[in-house]
């Protein structure tokens, strides 16, 4: 009896506070997310589409369907595996809140990344506002951390609330955002939701949004999902678990997996009378439990975002079975193989590569106040390039796609497999693209380096942008300046940890222009000050607060060694820098800073 039945006939589902209700007044028009009047602002972000609208969770306001203190627990019990879901009071990282400011951005691309583990009370105002407004067109390409926020909400909904409305969503919002993290705690949680539902239909429109095997998570509860439909395992599939039951010769797996599915197929079809391994022999009691990670969202309870599973995949029989076939499969296909090459006629099998993005597009590469867009679409032809295996030069055929380098059989150019700059995906490039694309991630760094900078010292972008540009100023002269006035306004305030933290930025800068002198003063007074202790708020001490930050001390390090300076000189350049502070008892504390920076750089392993 599959397990989808055995659930109809015997399982009890026993559901303790109920979550309230779905957000009311959406089954037949499009609302706004928000249109009310708070004392703070006015969240608007109009025509939200009816099936996104009742699959959010408010803290407040008149849709207000969430209540963080609120204790929900679903549980049910399969042949003595309980399955239980838990959310336990933690705030949940979807819900709106109207009390929360929003603001729309002067220019998104500047505004930073959601974090990691996002959440809508975590974002900033702009961030907000481009989420409420990527919930107008969820299929629209957005950083994947505002994906992850809505995504959150629907895993609630999943098991508190308009499941099979979560459900579908959640396939929509895959077709469009093929983040690795995502399609993995996504595959998970929608597996596991077909059997807790007990919903075959689910797990059936599942698989059929599935394209690619490469997007498939063959895991334990995927295997027990598929023995309660009643399938078996595919050649595929059994191929994906090779590792997990012992064949540890992947060599035709990897380079001749056309042939070895095609061998493999053939002997299921021998064995079974069908091209798949069946799954209903192994009983669920005889398959060791295993701690499988199902969820995304942190605030269901810790010990259930893990739950466990009965592996029928750790089941000695079917690890026994499963290991037979492959290695079976293996030797087929070497005698194949080796009379194939006898006869000359063997031509090696090159499966069309699953050469997907591995990355997502950086910010650094779009239009910013501060520098122009960088095209991403630029190597495109060369992704072709690799898929087909043609030469980027005369662009025939080859006979062989090199590994990482090669020459063309027809040209005689030499071609460079590269990752792409802009996705992370395979291409096949001239000599020439490839210096361009090591040009464009120089860029890239460059880039990201003066967006840290000025994240770091507070100022934005675009005042940072119109402030240089009449100046006629480098962007390393123009931060020089501000950073220089920040760090006045601390050690006039007497907010020394800022302070100290802005002469870091002083030395970072002075570094990458190639002032070397002037960033190594910068470093060694942030010594200074953190073997002191510095405090905000304060110009005295708290030397329970000293530390060296390991990072400064390989700074100095390293400037040390490309100035030649000996332990001699570079104390003298401490004592000299530090002088200048002048501040009460300053010849005992330069002995005694020093002393312990001396130790920190020159007598650690």
């Amino acid at each position: 009896m599959g397990l989808f039945n055995f659930l109809k006939n015997r399982i009890k589902k026993v559901n303790s506070n109920v979550p309230a209700a779905k957000t009311k007044g959406v089954e037949n028009k499009g609302h706004g997310a928000i249109n009310i009047k708070t004392t703070a602002v006015a969240v608007r972000p109009d025509n939200l589409p009816p099936e996104v609208l009742r699959l959010l969770w408010f803290l407040d306001g008149p849709m207000k369907n969430y209540v963080n203190i609120a204790k929900h627990k679903s549980k049910m019990n399969v042949e003595g595996f309980v399955f239980e879901i838990s959310f336990f009071g933690a705030e949940e990282p979807s819900a709106i809140s109207l009390s929360l400011p929003i603001k729309k951005p002067t220019d998104i691309e500047s505004v930073e990344r959601p974090q990691y583990y996002p959440s809508y009370s975590s974002l900033s105002p702009q961030q907000r506002w481009i989420y409420l407004n990527w919930l107008r067109n969820v299929d629209k390409e957005i950083n994947i951390g505002y994906v992850f926020i809505f995504y959150y909400g629907l895993e609630r909904h999943l098991f508190f609330g308009d499941a099979e409305s979560a459900f579908d969503m959640i396939l929509r919002l895959r077709q469009r955002h093929k983040n690795g993290s995502f399609m993995s705690y996504s595959s998970s949680a929608l597996v596991a939701a077909c059997i807790f539902h007990q919903k075959s239909d689910w797990f059936i429109r599942y698989m059929q949004s599935i394209s690619d095997i490469d997007e498939l998570a063959v895991d334990s509860t995927y295997v027990l999902a598929k023995q309660a439909l009643g399938m078996g395992l595919t050649a595929s599939e059994l191929m994906k678990i090779s590792r997990k039951v012992g064949f540890t010769n992947q060599r035709y797996i990897k380079n001749e997996s056309v042939l070895f599915e095609q061998e493999l197929k053939k002997l299921l079809l021998e064995k079974f009378a069908a091209e798949e391994m069946p799954l209903s022999n192994f009983e669920l009691k005889k398959c060791p439990v295993v701690r499988q990670m199902i969820f995304a969202n942190y605030s269901i309870d810790d010990q259930q975002r893990v739950i466990n599973i009965p592996s029928i995949i750790e089941n000695q029989t079917f690890s026994d079975m499963t290991l037979e076939l492959l290695k079976a499969t293996h030797e087929k296909v070497k005698v194949l193989l080796r009379e194939l090459r006898k006869s000359g006629s063997y031509i090696p099998q090159e499966k069309r590569t699953a050469n997907k993005p591995t990355k997502e597009i950086d910010d650094a590469f779009r239009k910013s106040p501060l520098f122009e867009a960088i095209d991403i679409h630029l190597f495109d032809k060369n992704v072709e390039y690799f898929n087909e295996g043609i030469c980027p030069y005369c662009e025939n055929q080859l006979k062989k796609r090199p590994a990482q380098k090669g020459k063309c059989g027809h040209c005689g150019n030499t071609i460079l497999v590269k990752n792409s700059v802009f996705t992370g995906r395979k291409l096949m490039l001239t000599e020439d693209e490839y210096e361009q694309m090591v040009g464009i991630r120089k860029e890239r760094i460059y880039r990201n380096w003066v967006k840290t900078i000025l994240s770091h010292e507070g100022i934005d972008i675009s005042r940072f942008a119109k402030v240089i540009k009449p100046k006629n100023l480098s962007i390393e002269e123009s931060l020089l300046e501000m950073i220089a006035a920040n760090a006045q306004n601390h050690y006039r305030d007497s907010n020394m940890g800022l302070y100290r933290n802005s002469l870091m930025h002083l030395g970072n800068v002075y570094e990458r222009m190639g002032q070397l002198e002037n960033a190594l003063d910068k470093y060694l007074l942030v010594c200074y000050y953190d073997l002191r202790g510095c405090m905000n708020g304060t110009r005295e001490y708290n030397k329970k607060l000293a530390f060296l930050a390991p990072a400064v001390i390989k700074w100095v390090d390293k400037l040390g060694n490309a100035l030649n300076l000996n332990r001699e000189q570079m104390k003298e350049r401490y004592q000299a820098i530090v002088k200048q502070l002048k501040e009460d008892n300053i010849t005992g504390v330069i002995d005694s800073t020093w002393s312990e920076l001396e130790e920190a750089l020159y007598n650690q392993n």
